[in-house]
């Protein structure tokens, strides 16, 4: 076993650290490996399966000296895409608008994913009556009945170590900040803005996103890839080639590199992304789609993952176990012959089969939580608006809607679909018209591309199973529908919901429970959303200017009736203060 040096000296601004790593954590083991680099330790988990050597080395051969020659330190490539501003470079006040919704109700419900919780560090920013539970080793929890369950607990114990550390230096008013564990983040946060974004914005949104500069990248760039209609993304190196040129180009903006103290954050950045293009090959790779102004709950991530090591992964690989302290009956555990708990199984969207692992799967969250702001025309409660629960049977929204690749699964082989459609197409829409052979099990013939009777092939029959609706959390998106959405779904002129005018009283009230379990659900503190929702409506006229102008540029809806929603929220403005100049 390979300890860490006990003294790792290293440089943080002014002044000069030491780390005492206790004698009783070590960090390597069968199933991980830890690293030494210049900044100190590289840690990564063992994903070596042993039927892909060949594949796995061609990988590895590949794509230059991205990375530095270390191996991503997860079993999984999280990739999370948001789009801001682009095509809009030059609405400010859209922007500022959009950029407070960004704030207030997208970026807390990804600083606080549960997952995090085991990982951080420095928690200076966490709110005494907010953050996580610390009990609860989310991580840990995870990974607890893989082969990487003893390494995740002791990666965890060192870090909980380094927090205390941090707590007692804080008491005696002296700040420490111990990082020479370099270990890869769970996901990277792709943030794609208009190349040519107003300064002022862009630097207002790195402001707001430094709480985050461990796994977020501002990204200069039109290029959109991951889930969609068109075939595109992480596994086939599109999405990473074009981060790899927008950092030789200078057109990612976060992490900076202007000043000496940002430089090694940038660096990293970039060998983080060069780790992840390298090893897109020969790692279950997520995508996961968040629009800026939206949300998911603080237990996705968890949940995502969760699923994809049981469904993605061959058992061979994973080690996973039976003996699962939430009792999910998969291949490899020594209680293997006990059958599965159908009812738990369904319930935590897990296949009770422990002989099947999918290609590639989709995650399709249906029940939301809708939010109207209140503006000076629409404020049932005199707080930051409606809320609703909302369904969407055979339909996927798009906060948290994510696609899955297994190992040696190629982009090309998965189907695509627009978002509105990916539920009905491969789960209810999925039968071809052919009969099926006699005395042969479905399972056998599904195999052949000859006989199969499904459109689509993710390993699962039938493929009505190779999209998962997220039952778990409950409630998996926050949505929002305000003058600032391009698509104005949902929302009539001046904000007002659409199927939910002459508002009854039953409504108003059940809002008003919601938004005190908004901050332990999604991370969403009600105070900031009144002042996003107050802030937009004394920017309200000029915000809707700007989303007309913004109707039809690229990537953008190009609705008639979202054209005509804005144009007579104008109509109606001019009528209620005697004339406005538009």
């Amino acid at each position: 076993e390979l300890q860490l040096a006990t003294a790792v000296k290293y440089r943080h601004k002014n002044h000069e650290s030491y780390f005492q790593l206790p004698k009783q954590i070590t960090l390597q083991s069968k199933s991980s490996d830890v690293i030494i680099t210049n900044q100190g330790a590289h840690f990564q988990l063992d994903f070596t399966d042993p039927n892909n050597q060949k594949h796995r080395e061609n990988a590895n051969a590949s794509h230059g000296n991205h990375g530095n020659n270390l191996k991503w330190s997860w079993p999984i490539i999280h990739i999370v895409s948001t789009r801001f501003m682009q095509g809009q470079g030059s609405l400010l006040h859209l922007a500022r608008s959009r950029l407070k919704l960004f704030q207030a109700i997208c970026l807390p419900s990804i600083r606080y994913q549960s997952v995090l919780s085991s990982l951080r560090v420095d928690d200076d920013n966490i709110d005494d009556d907010g953050g996580w539970d610390e009990e609860e080793n989310v991580l840990l929890r995870v990974y607890n009945s893989t082969k990487w369950g003893k390494d995740v607990a002791r990666l965890t114990k060192w870090y909980q170590h380094q927090k205390e550390q941090n707590r007692r230096h804080r008491r005696k008013n002296r700040f420490t900040q111990y990082t020479n564990l370099e270990i890869d983040p769970l996901f990277l946060w792709v943030i794609k803005v208009d190349p040519n974004l107003d300064k002022q914005i862009l630097d207002e949104l790195i402001s707001i996103l430094d709480p985050v500069r461990q796994y977020a990248l501002v990204v200069g760039s039109l290029n959109n890839f991951g889930i969609g209609v068109h075939p595109g993304g992480w596994r086939d190196g599109q999405a990473g080639r074009d981060i790899l040129e927008a950092f030789h180009e200078g057109r990612v903006y976060f992490p900076r590199k202007e000043h000496e103290a940002e430089l090694y954050h940038y660096q990293s950045a970039l060998d983080v992304v060069g780790r992840a293009h390298v090893a897109r090959s020969d790692r279950v790779v997520l995508e996961t789609r968040l629009d800026a102004d939206d949300a998911i709950h603080l237990d996705y991530f968890a949940t995502l993952y969760d699923m994809a090591l049981k469904l993605l992964i061959d058992p061979s690989i994973s080690g996973y176990s039976a003996n699962s302290p939430n009792g999910r009956y998969i291949k490899g555990g020594n209680n293997s012959q006990e059958k599965p708990n159908d009812k738990k199984a369904s319930n935590l969207n897990v296949h009770p089969n422990p002989n099947e692992t999918a290609r590639w799967l989709y995650w399709c969250p249906q029940r939301h939580i809708q939010w109207n702001p209140s503006t000076d025309f629409f404020d049932p409660n005199h707080d930051p608006g409606l809320l609703t629960i909302l369904e969407s049977p055979n339909v996927c929204v798009t906060p948290g809607l994510s696609l899955g690749f297994a190992m040696g699964m190629e982009e090309e082989q998965v189907p695509r679909y627009e978002h509105t459609k990916i539920y009905w197409e491969i789960t209810v829409n999925h039968r071809k018209k052919k009969k099926m052979q006699d005395n042969v099990e479905p399972s056998i013939q599904y195999a052949s591309n000859d006989n199969r009777t499904d459109k689509h092939n993710c390993g699962l029959y039938p493929s009505s199973k190779c999209v998962i609706p997220v039952k778990d959390p409950k409630i998996a998106a926050f949505r929002s529908r305000a003058m600032t959405s391009a698509g104005m779904h949902n929302i009539e002129a001046n904000g007002i919901p659409t199927s939910l005018s002459g508002i009854p009283d039953r409504f108003q009230k059940f809002s008003t429970k919601l938004w005190k379990s908004m901050d332990v659900s999604f991370g969403i503190d009600p105070r900031e959303a009144k002042v996003a929702a107050d802030f937009m409506m004394g920017n309200y006229v000029n915000t809707v200017r700007d989303n007309l102008k913004g109707q039809c540029t690229h990537g953008h809806s190009c609705k008639e009736s979202s054209l005509e929603k804005l144009l007579r929220t104008i109509d109606l403005v001019e009528e209620g203060v005697g004339g406005i100049e538009i």
